[in-house]
């Protein structure tokens, strides 16, 4: 896995999106350009340890799947979608249902607080 920061360390890049975005486009508080590149460069060597881990389950599913003479399609489907949702941070819902999963959430969040307001105690 690489980090945002990885990607800016190349000087021709690095020239090429400040020609792009300008100066005004990225972060100059010092604090917040730290706590993000330790966060960034910690996750990254986190997630560098146990991406071979996860890597190997997912081997040793096709390899049991070849040798059993079965398929666990499902399984290492659920194993993606688990590495995508919980490891790297990244939504697995479908694009069309994002609307309606943002409008449920809303409704969600409304009846909450109704609920909270007309409380009798």
């Amino acid at each position: 896995m690489s980090s945002i920061f990885d990607y800016n360390e190349q000087d021709d890049i690095r020239e090429h999106n400040l020609a792009k975005n300008g100066v005004d486009y990225y972060e100059r508080n010092l604090s917040i350009l730290v706590r993000e590149h330790c966060f960034s460069y910690s996750l990254k060597n986190h997630i560098n340890k146990v991406f071979p881990v996860l890597k190997a389950c997912a081997f040793k599913l096709e390899m049991e799947g070849a040798l059993l003479d079965r398929d666990f399609v499902q399984d290492l489907d659920y194993l993606h979608k688990f590495i995508t949702a919980k490891v790297l941070n990244k939504s697995i819902e479908d694009p069309k249902w994002k609307g309606f999963s943002y409008l449920t959430g809303e409704g969600m969040k409304i009846a909450s607080k109704l609920a909270l307001a007309f409380n009798p105690r």
